[in-house]
């Protein structure tokens, strides 16, 4: 052993030349390492030299790891998302709530406004007797009495009766005693409307005369006519006192921004002819006075959503939608009445909450679901759900005119908005 040692050392210790070195070097090595008992799976690397087993290996590896890869991204593409149309419920409210704005009072202002209208109202008028007044010429020396009732025909046919007793004085000559009393037609209607001196003649005594010196008038039949009723009265004013308080908050100056609240407000109608005056038509002249207060329209807006929230907000799931109206009622304290609506959010967290309940549902299963929430008006979904809640997707409709016609069975649980 220590020979062959010796014979390999004083191989090397002679001079080579490269390749022959080169080559020595390695035939040294592999008889070194034939003498080990395990050898290993690729012999010494060489420079340059590439272990094709270690390439096999490692690209077989990654091989199946990118095919895995690919598979999932393929089944995530091609896995069908569902989406469901859902349209959140709302909740309206209304509430009359003090606001604290600055104001400013402003000096009264009125307007007048007339109005007019054919009557509906309907008079009635009973048959009458024609009316007028009787002339007594007394001749004698004493005085004469003509007693109530008593009763004088006419040249027209008609007679006419006294309606009081009347006392005729003395004659005084030259001067006759004369006096006059109310009297009326026997019979009612037109007919007694007699002409003058339809009634002259001698009567009572032979010194006594009477006279009609006047025609008589009034006599008619049964009539109906038009007249004034209240409710034409009233329906006219109340249309006036819509029309001044309209127009009443623009009779005050204001600015850009600005806008008036009238308060303290007197309303006067008068109507012409009155109730019950026989008439085919009625007028009605009105008159509106009020104070204004001045504030400015974005302050009331601030004030008004502030209070709205805080007065009426469900939860903090529902969302301030909007207010519909806000309306100033009174000036002491600063009044409005306010109506607006909330609107129910679907977070993140809440849509994967429902998509896992309703996973792997039909149609009819999860309208039926999520309509029991309460917080789902309507459903738009026509088609069974997957069971993986990841394909399961929400879109929020824009009104009732996005979801189909729900049928009988759907009907009890829809919710229009």
């Amino acid at each position: 052993m220590k020979d062959e040692h010796k014979g390999i050392l004083s191989a090397e210790s002679q001079p080579l030349s490269q390749d022959q070195d080169e080559d020595d070097l390695e035939r040294i090595f592999q008889r070194a390492v034939s003498e080990i008992d395990t050898l290993p799976l690729c012999p010494p690397k060489r420079r340059f030299r590439v272990c094709w087993s270690d390439v096999l290996s490692s690209t077989l590896v990654s091989v199946m790891l990118l095919g895995s890869f690919a598979g999932v991204i393929w089944s995530a593409l091609t896995y069908p998302v569902i989406t469901v149309g859902v349209l959140p419920a709302t909740k309206t409210m209304t509430i009359t709530v003090p606001l604290t704005i600055p104001t400013e009072r402003l000096a009264p202002r009125t307007l007048t406004e007339t109005l007019s209208a054919a009557t509906i109202g309907k008079g009635f008028q009973a048959a009458q007797a024609a009316r007028g007044m009787l002339t007594f010429y007394n001749g004698e020396f004493t005085s004469q009495v003509i007693a109530a009732g008593t009763t004088f025909p006419t040249t027209s046919g008609i007679s006419v009766v006294t309606e009081a007793s009347v006392t005729l004085p003395a004659a005084n000559p030259p001067s006759l005693g004369m006096a006059t009393v109310a009297a009326h037609a026997t019979n009612t209607g037109p007919q007694g409307n007699i002409p003058a001196y339809a009634l002259n003649a001698p009567c009572c005594h032979a010194a006594i005369k009477v006279v009609n010196l006047h025609p008589f008038t009034g006599g008619q039949t049964d009539r109906r006519f038009p007249a004034v009723a209240q409710q034409d009265v009233d329906h006219l004013t109340q249309h006036l006192q819509a029309i001044l308080t309209e127009r009443m908050p623009a009779a005050f100056p204001v600015g850009a921004g600005e806008a008036v609240v009238p308060f303290t407000c007197t309303f006067v109608a008068t109507p012409n002819p009155p109730v019950g005056t026989e008439a085919s038509s009625v007028t009605v002249t009105a008159q509106q006075t009020c104070a204004g207060l001045r504030y400015q329209v974005t302050d009331l807006k601030r004030a008004a959503t502030q209070a709205f929230r805080v007065e009426t907000q469900p939860s903090k799931s529902y969302d301030l939608r909007g207010l519909e109206q806000v309306t100033p009622t009174s000036v002491v304290p600063f009044t409005a009445t306010i109506t607006g609506t909330w609107v129910f959010h679907l977070d993140t967290g809440y849509e994967r909450f429902l998509a896992e309940q309703i996973a792997g549902d039909s149609p009819a299963q999860a309208r039926a679901y999520l309509l029991q929430t309460g917080v789902i008006a309507a459903v738009s979904l026509d088609q069974p759900l997957p069971k993986a809640p990841d394909y399961i997707r929400f879109t929020i409709l824009k009104g009732v005119g996005d979801v189909p016609a729900p049928s009988a069975s759907q009907e009890r649980g829809h919710v229009a908005v």
